[in-house]
């Protein structure tokens, strides 16, 4: 009961998509999945839990500024992946706080 569901849909500024929001003319777009309330059980019958993930598309070939959903969808995200950068400035690994850019 704190807010988050399965699938979450966000816009650059890190807030959910309105339907306004899904006709507006922005080329970037951020969905959550969540990894817990999963259907699946362990062998002992206990909820499977998995990692959530953020994903953030960006259809623009000019760089965008994105900030980072704040609670209830996460306090903090670590960077896996980022194909805008091409050396990779930010290692896999690196931890950002919600809310930032």
């Amino acid at each position: 009961a704190d807010g988050r569901r399965d699938v979450a849909w966000f816009t650059a500024r890190g807030t959910e998509l309105t339907e306004d929001d899904w006709y507006a003319p922005g080329r970037s777009l951020g969905m959550y999945l969540s990894g817990r309330d999963l259907p699946a059980r362990d062998a002992g019958g206990a909820p499977v839990v998995d990692d959530s993930f953020l994903l953030f598309l960006h259809a623009d070939p000019e760089p965008a500024e994105l900030t980072l959903p704040g609670t209830p969808w996460g306090a903090s995200y670590e960077v896996v992946v980022d194909t805008a950068r091409e050396g990779q400035e930010e290692a896999p690994g690196t931890v950002h706080a919600a809310g930032a850019t």
